[in-house]
C-alpha cells in the first residue's frame, strides 16, 4: 500500500468516528391566498386599529419532530392614483401573528415597517363598486413582510392561528378589503373605539383584508431533498 493510499485510509476512518449534523431542511407553502377565494372590493384602513383574521394549519402531514411557523405576510397596499407621484416614504403598518385563534388572549409577533414605494411592484386598478372608498382608481402592490427570524425555532403550536394588520395611530395607509364573502366568525376587529378586540361574528360575510400568508415546515435531517 503506498503513502497517499494510507493517508486516503486514515481520513476515512477519522472521518467516521465523526457524527453527522443534521441540518434544518425547509418547505413552505401557502395557507392563505386571498384573491383565490375572494375579489378585491375596496380600499380601507383603522386609524390606530387592527384587523385579524382565522386561519388553520393542516399538520397531519408534517414529518414527526418537525416545526411549523408563519414564514411570510403579504399585505396588499392601495395608493389613490392622484396621490401616487407625492406620497411619501414615512407612513408605517405592522403585521401580527398569534399562536392561537383569540387576539384576546395571547400577544403576537409583531414586524413593524416604514413604507417604501420603491421596494413594491405596482400595478393600476379601478375599484368597480367600493363600500368604504369614495376613490376608484388606484395603484396596488403585495407588501411583504417576514417572520422567519421572528417566530422561535420552536415554531407554533396552535392549528387555528391569526393573522393580522394594525395601524399606527397617525398612518392613513390604506390597504385592499376583499369581496363581503368571507366567513365573519373568523374575523377579529379593534376598531380603535376603545373597545378592543371585537369578533365580528354576529354577521355572515365580512370584508377581509387582503392578505397571502406562507406558512414553514422545518424539519432536521442529514440531507435536504
Amino acid at each position: 500500500m503506498t503513502f497517499a493510499s494510507l493517508l486516503f485510509l486514515a481520513a476515512l476512518l477519522s472521518c467516521g468516528g465523526e457524527k453527522v449534523r443534521p441540518i434544518p431542511c425547509i418547505s413552505s407553502q401557502p395557507t392563505l391566498a386571498i384573491e383565490q377565494v375572494s375579489s378585491l372590493e375596496d380600499a380601507y384602513n383603522v386609524e390606530g386599529g387592527s384587523d385579524a383574521v382565522i386561519l388553520t394549519e393542516d399538520t397531519s402531514k408534517n414529518p414527526a419532530g418537525s416545526t411549523w411557523s408563519v414564514s411570510t405576510v403579504e399585505v396588499l397596499v392601495m395608493i389613490p392614483d392622484e396621490q401616487f407621484a407625492s406620497l411619501p416614504a414615512s407612513e408605517s403598518l405592522a403585521v401580527e401573528v398569534w399562536d392561537g385563534n383569540d387576539a384576546t388572549l395571547t400577544q403576537p409577533w409583531v414586524v413593524t415597517q416604514t413604507f417604501d414605494p420603491r421596494q413594491i411592484t405596482w400595478t393600476t386598478v379601478r375599484l368597480q363598486s367600493p363600500q368604504h372608498s369614495s376613490i376608484t382608481d388606484y395603484h396596488r402592490g403585495w407588501w411583504r413582510f417576514d417572520f422567519a427570524h421572528v417566530i422561535p425555532e420552536s415554531g407554533m403550536t396552535a392549528k387555528s392561528f391569526l393573522v393580522g394588520v394594525h395601524w399606527p395611530r397617525a398612518s392613513g395607509l390604506l390597504i385592499g378589503a376583499s369581496n363581503f364573502n368571507r366567513p365573519c366568525a373568523q374575523n377579529w376587529t379593534d376598531y380603535a373605539d376603545g373597545r378592543g378586540w371585537v369578533l365580528n361574528s354576529n354577521g355572515n360575510n365580512c370584508n377581509w383584508p387582503m392578505l397571502n400568508v406562507n406558512t414553514q415546515v422545518v424539519t432536521l435531517k442529514t440531507t435536504c431533498d
